[in-house]
């Protein structure tokens, strides 16, 4: 499993605060360390007199879209070894600020007589205009909750009258208020510049100390791919990674091509999102101001908010582990020179057996040897990962075909280096298979667990790494009581942490390490880890035994070329 993390541009906390007038509707949180969001502590008496913040922040997802040209990620794809949909997945990410201490919950705070809120939801939401973060610590200045930049208020907002009609969604809570049963539906459909659902998730939060893990990966998909939409109502895939909100000349003069012009793509523009209480929760009327705190992206520390996009890029190979009876999956891996490279569309496949007929064609058409009806159809090459293409097939346990060899023809490769295109010829390679009693092990003996003596390479211990490296690091398993015979096993995982003191912050939890016919490896992509010092464990299970073997590999990302918000973080 790959795992990519975005973190945000610029956030603000914008308030509307009746209590002190407009000044506080007026003020801009833009550098503050901590995201704090609130209800109550009003005196007013009325709906409009509540007071409450919402928090609004910008990402960047050039790092995702370069990536996905790469086909170092794919927003889809399926697995036929584990049946499922390996859809990449994006989730908001953000650290309360007591989640690791109990004691602080329900308690009250001495420097704003606030009380930590529990027992609530908050939601996540689209922004649906551009807006400045600001410069300012809770003090006046853009954005705030009446303007979105200097002279611009929010859409539908007037900045004449800034408690009555500011704000991103005018009248929400006002709405909620007269009907209670609406709150659990879509409470934020009511934008006042779109008519388009605005809210992509909630979350629950019971005890008020949980961290936010919220799946958005509709709302964030539609950011990367996009729809076209034509006038009149059909919708079509745009064909690809867009950036703009408009496209063609849609209502421009003199364009009449209104076949294929007159069209404008929704749902794509990345103006950021925004955090905010349910509002059955805003318009409640009390004197006491309850909150919920969290590290914002201006943080000392090492929990910075990000979106975590997480998708299958795994290489399980069973070539030289081919087993009858058991879907097994066999990969190409192209390489240009020594790097791994993508072919210009996925390569066509045929497997043969060991007297040279069709076993199953992968080509354009699926056709299976002679009695087809016994084996599993598959019509696709699974592209993986960069450079490397696989198929999965099942030889079942009536083929009279152990210990020999059947062969995989990959065809129909081309790869385009600086505008030429060069045709490759057709590659052949072989696969053993094995009897199904090897991986099968029934009857009356049962396996002792296996112990490797397990060593890495690709980096060196305690060595600093400029922050946007890849780094392939090679796991080698030596067999026991042999000096140097070392083999590729099963079941290798790989965690990435970071500690403080006596604490572990887990930063890719345990995952797959890939499996070649010829090795076990896994590839850090350091772009995206803030700078420190990590540790990696890697964790073995044979026969019901798990073993653990701590800190294999310990490393150092230091600063080179980061954003501001990063360059404080600096190892020494």
């Amino acid at each position: 499993m790959g795992i990519y993390k975005t973190y945000f541009t610029e956030s603000n906390t914008i308030v509307k605060g009746f209590s002190t007038g407009s000044t506080q509707a007026l003020s801009n949180g833009a550098l503050n360390p901590v995201v704090e969001l609130f209800y109550g502590a009003g005196t007013g008496t009325t709906v409009s007199q509540t007071n409450f913040s919402r928090y609004l922040f910008h990402f960047d997802l050039s790092g995702i879209i370069s990536r996905i040209k790469e086909k170092r990620i794919t927003l889809s794809g399926f697995s036929a070894t584990s049946g499922l949909q390996n859809k990449a997945v994006h989730k908001l990410k953000m650290t309360n600020t007591i989640f690791n201490n109990d004691a602080l919950l329900g308690k009250d705070t001495l420097f704003n007589s606030a009380t930590r809120a529990n027992s609530f939801d908050l939601l996540a939401f689209k922004l649906g205009q551009s807006w400045d973060a600001g410069t300012k610590f809770n003090s006046t200045g853009v954005s705030n909750w009446c303007m979105g930049k200097t002279n611009l208020p929010w859409t539908g907002g007037t900045y004449n009258t800034p408690l009555s009609t500011c704000g991103i969604y005018t009248g929400s809570s006002a709405t909620v208020a007269s009907d209670y049963s609406r709150y659990a539906l879509f409470p934020y459909t009511a934008m006042t510049n779109t008519t388009a659902t605005t809210m992509v998730a909630t979350q629950h939060f019971s005890r008020g100390n949980e961290d936010i893990d919220m799946d958005i990966t509709e709302v964030i998909n539609d950011m990367l791919t996009g729809t076209t939409t034509a006038l009149n109502g059909s919708t079509t895939p745009s064909g690809g990674l867009v950036a703009d909100s408009v496209q063609g000349c849609y209502n421009t003069p003199g364009c009449t091509d209104s076949a294929t012009q007159q069209a404008f793509v929704t749902g794509v523009k990345n103006y950021g999102m925004g955090l905010a209480f349910n509002p059955y929760y805003e318009v409640i009327l009390t004197d006491e101001k309850r909150y919920v705190g969290f590290f914002n992206e201006n943080t000392n520390t090492f929990f910075e908010p990000y979106i975590e996009t997480t998708y299958y890029d795994t290489v399980i190979d069973d070539r030289e582990k081919f087993y009858m009876g058991k879907q097994n999956r066999i990969c190409l891996y192209v390489n240009v020179g020594s790097e791994p490279t993508n072919l210009d569309n996925l390569p066509g496949a045929v497997v043969y057996d060991a007297d040279g007929d069709v076993y199953q064609n992968f080509l354009s058409v699926n056709t299976d040897h002679q009695n087809a009806s016994q084996y599993t159809p598959f019509t696709s090459v699974q592209h993986v990962t960069k450079g490397v293409y696989c198929i999965d097939f099942t030889v079942p346990t009536t083929c009279s075909c152990p210990l020999v060899q059947y062969s995989d023809v990959w065809s129909g490769m081309t790869i385009t280096t600086d505008g030429v295109t060069q045709s490759l010829d057709a590659v052949t390679n072989y696969i053993t298979i094995r009897e199904q009693s090897e991986y099968y092990n029934i009857g009356t003996d049962t396996d002792l667990p296996r112990s490797y003596g397990l060593s890495v390479s690709g980096i060196k211990s305690d060595e600093r790494i400029k922050r946007g490296d890849y780094r392939k690091v090679m796991v080698s398993a030596r067999v026991p009581y042999t000096v140097n015979q070392t083999q590729v096993i099963d079941s290798l995982k790989y965690r990435l942490y970071i500690k403080d003191g006596t604490s572990e912050y887990t930063v890719i939890d345990y995952t797959d390490i890939n499996r070649t016919p010829t090795r076990n490896y896994f590839v850090i992509d350091t772009s995206w880890l803030i700078p420190n010092t990590y540790y990696v464990d890697i964790r073995l299970t044979s026969n019901e035994r798990v073993m653990t073997y701590d800190q294999e590999l310990r490393f150092i990302v230091k600063n080179q070329g980061l954003p501001d918000n990063l360059k404080k973080r600096i190892v020494t």
